[in-house]
């Protein structure tokens, strides 16, 4: 009793192998075509890296100008920002100088009196102001 059960599973299964066979066929009409755009992507592979080899001779010719332009930025930048401190210095030099120069007065009553300061110069008189305002 055992074989016509398993006859049974043996024509189940060539059934489906049957059914798989016929997918097959249908997706072996697909490859036909892709194979020959894989063809054709091949050749064109081919022909592109020939251009390859010459534009990497190209970049290598490049990248050597490279460095020295770097080096070159590197120093210019440098040298700009010792510049600029030193100008900002002596900015800060100058205006204190004319600070100075310009409000001596303020500064010679501002060290040698006792009156009260204000953050404003005396104005400039002729003569010594009177002790009584």
């Amino acid at each position: 009793m055992e074989f016509p059960s398993v006859f049974m599973k043996v024509a189940v299964l060539k059934v489906g192998v049957a059914v798989l066979m016929s997918e097959f066929a249908v997706f072996s009409l697909n490859v036909a075509p892709l194979r020959l755009k894989v063809a054709g992507l091949m050749s064109e592979f081919a022909a592109l890296s020939l251009n390859v080899a010459p534009l990497r001779l190209e970049v290598a010719a490049l990248s050597l100008n490279v460095a020295p332009l770097r080096l070159k930025i590197a120093a210019f930048l440098s040298h700009a920002k010792a510049q600029r401190r030193k100008e900002e210095e002596s900015r800060v030099c100058c205006r204190v100088a004319q600070r100075t120069t310009h409000h001596l007065k303020y500064f010679t009553l501002y060290h040698h009196t006792s009156f009260p300061h204000s953050l404003f110069p005396f104005p400039h008189y002729p003569f010594p102001l009177p002790l009584s305002l």
